[in-house]
């Protein structure tokens, strides 16, 4: 036995390990409901003491953190907490239920401090009612995610970034993480960024993706979803009123999903004002388009598909300016019909890389389409 620490203090009964004895307070697991502000019956005064608690204690329950109403300038990070679970949440949300009640801001200068929010090895994380605006000129990412994150759900939420940039330091939401699943975001609003939504992950396709009920504004490259599984995307408002230069609304790449349980793209309205797509989807199995409005404004075709074997494309309505209403090659069991091509330039569509100027000649070179029409669609916007 050692009878003294590094010190010359006398060890206790049971000792501490390593050089120096001390005396650890028992944790205090969080759990409940915790305020957030400057009043002085709030349990914190800003968020990151309430995320330093939880480190520091972990959760025992359920906890929902009301932010009271302000601006709250700085950073804030978010890494993994210990006894969180699909039942025991941590919540971040506005005491009043208003987003804008309640502002996240920070204006970043530098590549390694691009976030307002970052969500590192997060699980079982909720964001509710918040604003969260990145005020950077080059770097003006709102919220970054990477390593791990699992079971996390935005809502209700302003995500604001660059009005003019067109570069990936810019973005609403952008997640690289090497390893994801069950990725929510809904019911939030988006203004700037190159994206507004990036999303890939690093190693394979993972599920539980959906982006639904958002609204989208003024964003370069619109919506990026990368090597995820069985996406769903519904109700999305994507639209471009003070940027002449959006390229994309929408970009499904290597988004593969299970016959059993198909990706959906339904009932969303996009727009685009460039020689680019309004919406892109490649290599993308057993992909389902149902409902969408696509309105292209720039020059560029309104659909592309790309080697998506077995894509369904349904009841949509697909209107181009000067280009393509579709373009299309390589989609094994490809299935098109009962959708509204049109456009004012020289040919209405392309198979296979071979123009086709109206609706017989692209019935005839896909074989698809026996039931849709070519007809102006009367957008308003």
């Amino acid at each position: 036995a050692v009878p003294d620490d590094i010190d010359g203090e006398v060890r206790g009964d049971p000792p501490s390990i390593g050089a120096d004895e001390y005396s650890a307070a028992p944790l205090q697991p969080l759990a409940g409901t915790y305020t957030i502000g400057g009043d002085p019956g709030d349990d914190f005064a800003n968020p990151t003491e309430a995320v330093d608690a939880m480190s520091a204690n972990g959760v025992g329950g359920a906890v929902v953190f009301q932010i009271d109403p302000g601006t709250y300038t700085g950073q804030l990070e978010i890494p993994a907490i210990s006894g969180t679970s699909a039942t025991n949440t941590f919540t971040f949300e506005s005491a009043s239920g208003v987003a804008s009640d309640v502002i996240l801001t920070f204006a970043a200068t530098t590549a390694a401090d691009n976030y307002v929010l970052r969500l590192r090895n997060a699980a079982h994380l909720r964001l509710r009612n918040l604003t969260v605006a990145a005020t950077g000129t080059t770097y003006s990412r709102a919220i970054h995610g990477q390593n791990g994150l699992q079971d996390l759900l935005i809502e209700g939420c302003r995500l604001t970034s660059s009005a003019t940039s067109t570069n990936s330091f810019s973005a609403g939401i952008y997640l690289e993480p090497t390893l994801s699943e069950s990725v929510r975001i809904h019911d939030s609003y988006f203004s700037g960024g190159a994206y507004a939504l990036y999303y890939s992950n690093g190693s394979g396709a993972v599920s539980g993706t959906e982006f639904t009920d958002n609204v989208v504004e003024d964003s370069y490259l619109g919506v990026y979803l990368d090597d995820l599984t069985d996406v769903l995307v519904t109700g999305n408002r994507i639209t471009n009123p003070a940027r002449a230069n959006a390229q994309i609304a929408l970009y499904l790449n290597n988004c593969d999903a299970p016959a059993a349980s198909p990706s959906l793209v339904a009932n969303n309205f996009l727009t685009a004002t460039s020689g680019n797509r309004v919406l892109f989807a490649a290599n993308s199995d057993n992909l389902r388009l149902y409902h969408n409005s696509l309105n292209q404004r720039g020059a560029g075709p309104a659909l592309y598909l790309g080697s998506n074997p077995d894509v369904e494309v349904k009841n949509n309505i697909l209107r181009a300016t000067t280009g393509y209403a579709a373009d299309v090659t390589n989609n094994a069991g490809l299935d098109m019909n009962y959708n509204d091509l049109y456009t004012t330039g020289t040919y209405l569509a392309r198979y296979s890389g071979a123009p086709l100027t109206d609706l017989a000649a692209w019935q005839s070179a896909s074989g698809q389409g026996a039931n849709s029409l070519s007809f102006a669609p009367q957008y308003l916007s």
